[in-house]
Protein backbone atom coordinates (compact mmCIF):
# COMPACT_ATOMS: atom_id res chain seq x y z
CA UNK A 1 0.00 0.00 0.00
CA UNK A 2 1.07 3.57 -0.52
CA UNK A 3 0.02 5.06 2.80
CA UNK A 4 0.71 4.54 6.49
CA UNK A 5 -2.54 4.72 8.43
CA UNK A 6 -0.93 4.85 11.91
CA UNK A 7 0.95 7.96 10.80
CA UNK A 8 -2.29 9.54 9.60
CA UNK A 9 -4.02 8.67 12.88
CA UNK A 10 -1.19 10.31 14.81
CA UNK A 11 -1.47 13.36 12.57
CA UNK A 12 -5.19 13.70 13.35
CA UNK A 13 -4.66 13.15 17.08
CA UNK A 14 -1.82 15.71 17.12
CA UNK A 15 -4.14 18.15 15.39
CA UNK A 16 -6.77 17.60 18.09
CA UNK A 17 -4.16 17.97 20.82
CA UNK A 18 -2.97 21.28 19.38
CA UNK A 19 -6.47 22.74 19.29
CA UNK A 20 -7.18 21.40 22.78
CA UNK A 21 -4.00 22.84 24.32
CA UNK A 22 -4.53 26.16 22.54
CA UNK A 23 -7.88 26.55 24.28
CA UNK A 24 -9.89 26.29 21.07
CA UNK A 25 -13.51 25.24 21.43
CA UNK A 26 -13.17 22.50 18.84
CA UNK A 27 -14.03 19.86 21.43
CA UNK A 28 -16.94 21.98 22.69
CA UNK A 29 -16.96 20.41 26.16
CA UNK A 30 -17.21 16.85 24.86
CA UNK A 31 -15.32 14.06 26.54
CA UNK A 32 -11.76 13.90 25.20
CA UNK A 33 -11.86 10.16 24.57
CA UNK A 34 -15.16 10.50 22.75
CA UNK A 35 -13.84 13.31 20.57
CA UNK A 36 -10.67 11.34 19.96
CA UNK A 37 -12.61 8.28 18.86
CA UNK A 38 -14.82 10.41 16.66
CA UNK A 39 -11.82 11.76 14.82
CA UNK A 40 -10.33 8.29 14.75
CA UNK A 41 -13.53 7.17 13.07
CA UNK A 42 -12.82 9.84 10.48
CA UNK A 43 -9.50 8.11 9.99
CA UNK A 44 -11.21 4.75 9.61
CA UNK A 45 -13.52 6.24 7.02
CA UNK A 46 -12.28 9.32 5.19
CA UNK A 47 -8.63 8.41 5.65
CA UNK A 48 -9.25 5.16 3.86
CA UNK A 49 -9.22 7.04 0.57
CA UNK A 50 -5.53 7.75 1.08
CA UNK A 51 -4.61 4.13 0.72
CA UNK A 52 -7.57 2.65 -1.12
CA UNK A 53 -7.94 5.26 -3.86
CA UNK A 54 -4.27 4.83 -4.58
CA UNK A 55 -4.43 1.07 -4.24
CA UNK A 56 -7.50 0.58 -6.40
CA UNK A 57 -7.05 3.21 -9.06
CA UNK A 58 -3.34 3.15 -9.49
CA UNK A 59 -1.75 -0.18 -8.62
CA UNK A 60 -4.80 -2.34 -9.30
CA UNK A 61 -5.63 -0.81 -12.66
CA UNK A 62 -1.98 -1.18 -13.61
CA UNK A 63 -2.14 -4.81 -12.50
CA UNK A 64 -4.89 -5.37 -15.06
CA UNK A 65 -2.40 -5.00 -17.89
CA UNK A 66 0.78 -5.99 -16.14
CA UNK A 67 0.09 -9.17 -14.20
CA UNK A 68 -3.14 -10.55 -15.59
CA UNK A 69 -3.47 -14.04 -16.98
CA UNK A 70 -1.16 -15.42 -19.63
CA UNK A 71 -3.07 -14.68 -22.82
CA UNK A 72 -3.46 -17.29 -25.53
CA UNK A 73 -2.74 -16.36 -29.12
CA UNK A 74 -5.76 -16.83 -31.37
CA UNK A 75 -6.73 -15.52 -34.85
CA UNK A 76 -9.10 -12.93 -33.41
CA UNK A 77 -6.17 -11.23 -31.71
CA UNK A 78 -6.02 -9.27 -34.95
CA UNK A 79 -8.26 -6.36 -35.90
CA UNK A 80 -11.41 -6.46 -33.85
CA UNK A 81 -13.24 -5.66 -30.64
CA UNK A 82 -12.67 -7.28 -27.26
CA UNK A 83 -14.16 -7.25 -23.77
CA UNK A 84 -12.31 -8.20 -20.60
CA UNK A 85 -13.91 -8.54 -17.18
CA UNK A 86 -12.03 -9.00 -13.94
CA UNK A 87 -12.98 -9.72 -10.32
CA UNK A 88 -10.78 -9.67 -7.20
CA UNK A 89 -11.43 -10.19 -3.52
CA UNK A 90 -9.05 -9.28 -0.68
CA UNK A 91 -9.11 -9.56 3.11
CA UNK A 92 -6.47 -7.92 5.30
CA UNK A 93 -6.97 -8.94 8.95
CA UNK A 94 -4.19 -6.67 10.19
CA UNK A 95 -3.11 -3.58 8.27
CA UNK A 96 -1.59 -1.19 10.78
CA UNK A 97 -4.48 -0.09 13.00
CA UNK A 98 -7.12 -1.35 10.57
CA UNK A 99 -8.58 -4.58 9.33
CA UNK A 100 -10.47 -4.44 6.06
CA UNK A 101 -11.84 -6.41 3.17
CA UNK A 102 -12.19 -5.30 -0.43
CA UNK A 103 -13.90 -6.56 -3.55
CA UNK A 104 -13.01 -5.15 -6.94
CA UNK A 105 -14.50 -5.68 -10.39
CA UNK A 106 -13.57 -4.10 -13.70
CA UNK A 107 -14.71 -4.28 -17.30
CA UNK A 108 -12.65 -3.09 -20.26
CA UNK A 109 -13.97 -2.67 -23.80
CA UNK A 110 -11.47 -2.05 -26.56
CA UNK A 111 -10.50 -2.23 -30.21
CA UNK A 112 -7.14 -3.37 -31.62
CA UNK A 113 -5.51 -3.48 -35.04
CA UNK A 114 -2.11 -4.94 -36.05
CA UNK A 115 0.69 -3.44 -38.15
CA UNK A 116 3.69 -5.32 -39.51
CA UNK A 117 7.01 -3.72 -38.61
CA UNK A 118 9.62 -4.95 -41.08
CA UNK A 119 12.31 -2.87 -39.39
CA UNK A 120 12.00 -4.61 -36.03
CA UNK A 121 10.79 -7.92 -37.40
CA UNK A 122 7.61 -7.94 -35.37
CA UNK A 123 3.96 -6.95 -35.25
CA UNK A 124 2.61 -3.91 -33.44
CA UNK A 125 -0.94 -3.98 -32.09
CA UNK A 126 -2.47 -0.63 -31.27
CA UNK A 127 -5.87 0.28 -29.96
CA UNK A 128 -8.08 2.20 -27.60
CA UNK A 129 -10.19 1.08 -24.65
CA UNK A 130 -12.86 2.21 -22.21
CA UNK A 131 -12.77 1.00 -18.61
CA UNK A 132 -15.31 0.81 -15.79
CA UNK A 133 -14.41 -0.42 -12.31
CA UNK A 134 -16.11 -0.64 -8.93
CA UNK A 135 -14.73 -1.41 -5.50
CA UNK A 136 -16.28 -1.77 -2.06
CA UNK A 137 -14.12 -1.59 1.06
CA UNK A 138 -15.13 -2.36 4.64
CA UNK A 139 -12.88 -1.27 7.51
CA UNK A 140 -12.72 -1.69 11.29
CA UNK A 141 -10.31 0.33 13.41
CA UNK A 142 -8.77 -0.30 16.82
CA UNK A 143 -6.36 1.61 19.02
CA UNK A 144 -4.77 -1.34 20.77
CA UNK A 145 -7.73 -3.31 22.09
CA UNK A 146 -10.04 -0.26 21.98
CA UNK A 147 -12.36 -0.14 18.94
CA UNK A 148 -12.86 3.38 17.64
CA UNK A 149 -14.98 3.08 14.55
CA UNK A 150 -15.69 1.48 11.23
CA UNK A 151 -16.17 2.66 7.68
CA UNK A 152 -17.31 1.54 4.27
CA UNK A 153 -16.14 2.88 0.93
CA UNK A 154 -17.71 2.75 -2.50
CA UNK A 155 -15.41 3.68 -5.37
CA UNK A 156 -16.16 3.92 -9.07
CA UNK A 157 -13.80 4.69 -11.91
CA UNK A 158 -14.70 5.60 -15.49
CA UNK A 159 -12.13 6.37 -18.13
CA UNK A 160 -10.30 5.42 -21.27
CA UNK A 161 -6.90 5.19 -22.83
CA UNK A 162 -4.63 4.00 -25.60
CA UNK A 163 -2.41 0.93 -25.68
CA UNK A 164 0.26 -0.55 -27.95
CA UNK A 165 1.76 -4.04 -27.83
CA UNK A 166 4.71 -5.35 -29.81
CA UNK A 167 5.94 -8.91 -30.33
CA UNK A 168 8.45 -10.60 -32.62
CA UNK A 169 9.29 -14.13 -33.77
CA UNK A 170 11.80 -14.53 -30.94
CA UNK A 171 9.00 -14.29 -28.36
CA UNK A 172 10.06 -10.87 -27.13
CA UNK A 173 7.19 -8.62 -26.14
CA UNK A 174 6.66 -5.06 -24.99
CA UNK A 175 3.57 -3.01 -24.28
CA UNK A 176 2.69 0.48 -23.15
CA UNK A 177 -0.53 2.11 -22.01
CA UNK A 178 -1.71 5.60 -21.11
CA UNK A 179 -5.10 6.30 -19.55
CA UNK A 180 -7.21 9.08 -18.03
CA UNK A 181 -10.07 8.30 -15.66
CA UNK A 182 -12.36 9.92 -13.12
CA UNK A 183 -12.70 8.61 -9.58
CA UNK A 184 -16.01 8.88 -7.74
CA UNK A 185 -15.54 7.98 -4.07
CA UNK A 186 -18.15 7.83 -1.29
CA UNK A 187 -17.17 7.10 2.31
CA UNK A 188 -19.49 6.44 5.25
CA UNK A 189 -18.24 5.85 8.79
CA UNK A 190 -19.36 5.69 12.41
CA UNK A 191 -17.66 5.66 15.81
CA UNK A 192 -18.34 3.68 18.96
CA UNK A 193 -20.59 6.46 20.30
CA UNK A 194 -22.94 6.17 17.35
CA UNK A 195 -21.73 9.30 15.55
CA UNK A 196 -21.70 8.90 11.79
CA UNK A 197 -21.07 10.89 8.65
CA UNK A 198 -21.00 10.57 4.88
CA UNK A 199 -18.49 12.25 2.59
CA UNK A 200 -17.73 12.01 -1.11
CA UNK A 201 -15.41 13.52 -3.66
CA UNK A 202 -14.36 13.28 -7.28
CA UNK A 203 -10.98 13.64 -8.88
CA UNK A 204 -9.08 12.74 -12.05
CA UNK A 205 -6.25 10.25 -12.44
CA UNK A 206 -3.64 10.10 -15.19
CA UNK A 207 -1.56 6.96 -15.59
CA UNK A 208 0.99 5.34 -17.88
CA UNK A 209 2.86 2.06 -17.81
CA UNK A 210 5.43 0.10 -19.81
CA UNK A 211 6.31 -3.58 -19.65
CA UNK A 212 8.83 -5.93 -21.28
CA UNK A 213 8.89 -9.73 -21.12
CA UNK A 214 10.37 -12.69 -23.01
CA UNK A 215 8.76 -16.10 -23.36
CA UNK A 216 11.43 -18.83 -23.27
CA UNK A 217 10.31 -22.29 -24.34
CA UNK A 218 11.39 -25.53 -22.68
CA UNK A 219 10.85 -29.19 -23.65
CA UNK A 220 7.44 -30.83 -23.22
CA UNK A 221 5.56 -27.52 -23.54
CA UNK A 222 7.01 -25.94 -20.42
CA UNK A 223 8.03 -22.28 -20.50
CA UNK A 224 9.40 -19.54 -18.28
CA UNK A 225 9.19 -15.79 -18.67
CA UNK A 226 11.12 -12.92 -17.03
CA UNK A 227 9.16 -9.66 -16.72
CA UNK A 228 9.97 -6.03 -15.91
CA UNK A 229 7.88 -2.89 -15.87
CA UNK A 230 7.55 0.70 -14.72
CA UNK A 231 4.36 2.60 -13.86
CA UNK A 232 3.77 6.34 -13.61
CA UNK A 233 0.69 8.15 -12.42
CA UNK A 234 -0.74 11.40 -11.11
CA UNK A 235 -3.79 12.06 -8.94
CA UNK A 236 -5.16 15.59 -9.31
CA UNK A 237 -5.61 17.53 -6.02
CA UNK A 238 -8.96 17.23 -4.25
CA UNK A 239 -10.70 18.35 -1.05
CA UNK A 240 -12.67 16.19 1.36
CA UNK A 241 -14.79 17.36 4.30
CA UNK A 242 -16.35 15.31 7.06
CA UNK A 243 -16.88 15.40 10.84
CA UNK A 244 -15.89 19.11 10.86
CA UNK A 245 -12.49 18.17 9.47
CA UNK A 246 -11.37 19.19 5.98
CA UNK A 247 -8.48 17.58 4.15
CA UNK A 248 -6.86 19.18 1.11
CA UNK A 249 -4.57 16.87 -0.79
CA UNK A 250 -1.25 17.89 -2.19
CA UNK A 251 0.03 17.09 -5.66
CA UNK A 252 0.73 13.39 -5.84
CA UNK A 253 2.74 11.56 -8.50
CA UNK A 254 2.98 7.77 -8.31
CA UNK A 255 6.01 5.81 -9.48
CA UNK A 256 6.41 2.07 -9.03
CA UNK A 257 8.67 -0.56 -10.56
CA UNK A 258 8.09 -4.27 -10.89
CA UNK A 259 10.23 -7.34 -11.52
CA UNK A 260 8.82 -10.82 -11.88
CA UNK A 261 9.27 -14.30 -13.20
CA UNK A 262 6.58 -16.60 -14.54
CA UNK A 263 6.75 -20.31 -15.39
CA UNK A 264 4.22 -22.89 -16.47
CA UNK A 265 3.08 -25.57 -18.88
CA UNK A 266 0.60 -25.80 -21.73
CA UNK A 267 -2.19 -28.37 -21.56
CA UNK A 268 -5.28 -29.39 -23.50
CA UNK A 269 -8.94 -29.98 -22.54
CA UNK A 270 -11.07 -31.44 -25.33
CA UNK A 271 -8.86 -29.75 -27.88
CA UNK A 272 -8.87 -26.35 -26.16
CA UNK A 273 -5.47 -24.89 -25.31
CA UNK A 274 -4.77 -23.95 -21.72
CA UNK A 275 -1.94 -22.89 -19.45
CA UNK A 276 -1.03 -23.69 -15.85
CA UNK A 277 1.42 -21.20 -14.40
CA UNK A 278 2.99 -19.70 -11.33
CA UNK A 279 4.36 -16.21 -10.92
CA UNK A 280 6.44 -14.38 -8.35
CA UNK A 281 6.67 -10.60 -8.47
CA UNK A 282 8.24 -7.78 -6.50
CA UNK A 283 6.71 -4.31 -6.74
CA UNK A 284 8.33 -1.26 -5.18
CA UNK A 285 6.75 2.17 -4.76
CA UNK A 286 9.19 4.99 -5.41
CA UNK A 287 6.95 8.01 -4.99
CA UNK A 288 7.49 8.89 -1.32
CA UNK A 289 5.13 10.77 0.94
CA UNK A 290 2.22 13.10 0.19
CA UNK A 291 1.83 16.36 2.11
CA UNK A 292 -1.77 17.31 2.82
CA UNK A 293 -3.47 19.99 4.94
CA UNK A 294 -5.94 19.40 7.78
CA UNK A 295 -8.36 22.15 8.87
CA UNK A 296 -11.05 22.34 11.53
CA UNK A 297 -13.21 25.44 11.78
CA UNK A 298 -11.27 28.63 12.49
CA UNK A 299 -8.26 26.88 14.01
CA UNK A 300 -4.86 27.01 12.42
CA UNK A 301 -4.18 24.52 9.65
CA UNK A 302 -1.53 21.87 10.05
CA UNK A 303 0.30 19.90 7.40
CA UNK A 304 1.02 16.22 7.65
CA UNK A 305 2.94 13.74 5.56
CA UNK A 306 1.00 10.63 4.61
CA UNK A 307 2.84 7.52 3.50
CA UNK A 308 6.42 6.34 3.47
CA UNK A 309 9.38 7.00 1.21
CA UNK A 310 9.25 3.49 -0.24
CA UNK A 311 7.04 0.44 0.10
CA UNK A 312 7.69 -3.03 -1.27
CA UNK A 313 5.12 -5.74 -1.99
CA UNK A 314 5.62 -9.40 -2.85
CA UNK A 315 3.09 -11.41 -4.86
CA UNK A 316 3.03 -15.19 -5.28
CA UNK A 317 0.41 -16.34 -7.78
CA UNK A 318 -0.91 -19.65 -9.07
CA UNK A 319 -3.24 -19.54 -12.04
CA UNK A 320 -4.71 -21.16 -15.10
CA UNK A 321 -6.26 -19.93 -18.34
CA UNK A 322 -8.24 -21.86 -20.92
CA UNK A 323 -9.10 -20.93 -24.49
CA UNK A 324 -12.78 -21.27 -25.36
CA UNK A 325 -12.16 -20.83 -29.08
CA UNK A 326 -12.54 -17.85 -31.41
CA UNK A 327 -10.25 -15.78 -29.20
CA UNK A 328 -12.41 -16.17 -26.09
CA UNK A 329 -10.87 -17.41 -22.85
CA UNK A 330 -11.51 -17.80 -19.14
CA UNK A 331 -8.96 -17.58 -16.35
CA UNK A 332 -8.50 -17.64 -12.60
CA UNK A 333 -5.72 -16.88 -10.13
CA UNK A 334 -4.97 -17.32 -6.44
CA UNK A 335 -2.49 -14.74 -5.09
CA UNK A 336 -0.74 -14.38 -1.75
CA UNK A 337 0.34 -10.78 -1.21
CA UNK A 338 2.71 -9.61 1.51
CA UNK A 339 5.01 -6.71 2.27
CA UNK A 340 4.56 -3.17 3.55
CA UNK A 341 2.95 -3.57 6.99
CA UNK A 342 0.15 -5.86 5.86
CA UNK A 343 -0.46 -9.36 7.15
CA UNK A 344 0.04 -11.87 4.30
CA UNK A 345 -3.28 -12.88 2.81
CA UNK A 346 -4.69 -14.83 -0.12
CA UNK A 347 -6.87 -13.20 -2.76
CA UNK A 348 -9.01 -14.59 -5.57
CA UNK A 349 -8.82 -13.16 -9.06
CA UNK A 350 -10.64 -14.31 -12.16
CA UNK A 351 -12.13 -13.14 -15.42
CA UNK A 352 -13.45 -13.71 -18.90
CA UNK A 353 -12.20 -12.42 -22.25
CA UNK A 354 -14.51 -12.14 -25.26
CA UNK A 355 -13.22 -11.15 -28.70
CA UNK A 356 -14.96 -10.75 -32.02
CA UNK A 357 -14.36 -9.41 -35.53
CA UNK A 358 -11.50 -9.17 -37.80
CA UNK A 359 -9.37 -12.26 -38.32
CA UNK A 360 -8.67 -12.29 -42.05
CA UNK A 361 -8.44 -15.41 -44.23
CA UNK A 362 -4.69 -14.93 -44.48
CA UNK A 363 -4.41 -14.75 -40.71
CA UNK A 364 -6.48 -17.90 -40.22
CA UNK A 365 -4.23 -19.77 -42.64
CA UNK A 366 -1.17 -18.49 -40.77
CA UNK A 367 -2.61 -19.69 -37.47
CA UNK A 368 -3.27 -23.15 -38.95
CA UNK A 369 0.39 -23.30 -39.93
CA UNK A 370 1.41 -22.26 -36.41
CA UNK A 371 -0.58 -25.14 -34.96
CA UNK A 372 1.72 -27.52 -36.85
CA UNK A 373 4.86 -25.67 -35.75
CA UNK A 374 6.71 -27.72 -33.06
CA UNK A 375 8.11 -24.49 -31.62
CA UNK A 376 4.66 -23.05 -30.90
CA UNK A 377 3.95 -23.18 -27.17
CA UNK A 378 0.34 -22.08 -26.99
CA UNK A 379 -1.04 -23.88 -30.01
CA UNK A 380 1.07 -27.04 -30.31
CA UNK A 381 -1.53 -29.16 -28.51
CA UNK A 382 -2.95 -32.27 -30.13
CA UNK A 383 -6.52 -33.30 -29.61
CA UNK A 384 -6.98 -36.52 -27.68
Amino acid sequence: MKFSLPRLRNCIIVFMALTYLAGADAVQGADWQSAGRSLAATQAGTATFYQMASDLLWRRSDDNRFTAYKDLLEPSDDTGWWVKTDYRSYTFPDYGSLSYSQDYSATLIGYESPHNMARWGGILHQGAFYTMSTSNVYTDGKNGSQPYGSGSDSMKEYGGGFAVEWGDKRDRHGDAVIRLSQLQHTVSYSDTDGNSDLVNYRTWLLGAGIRYYETRLLPKQFFWEPQAGLSLGYVFPYTISGDAVTYRSGNKPYVSGRLGIMAGKAYSVNGHAGLLYGRFGVQRALDGTTTGTLDQGNTASISGDVGSKTYTWYDMTFGSSLSLGQGNSVWGELTRRSGSNMTPTWSVNGGLVLKWGGASRTTRERMKALKKDPHSLDLDIKKK
